[in-house]
């Protein structure tokens, strides 16, 4: 494909930006319900808890 094929084309430019931010969301949205598991596997302190989910975010 050619580097100029994408530039002509923005409706491919919108899908790609639209499931980037699509998977973000998600991620952001999983990692709420996956941190009790995983602080419970982990057995890691609420602060501990918290760091990770500060950096996540």
């Amino acid at each position: 494909m050619n580097k100029l094929t994408y530039v002509q084309n923005p409706k491919m430019i919108l899908i790609l930006l639209f499931a980037g931010n699509l998977f973000s969301a998600m991620d952001r949205f999983v990692i709420n319900y996956g941190i009790v598991h995983i602080s419970d596997d982990l057995q890691l302190s609420a602060s501990s808890t918290g760091m990770i989910l500060s950096v996540f975010f």
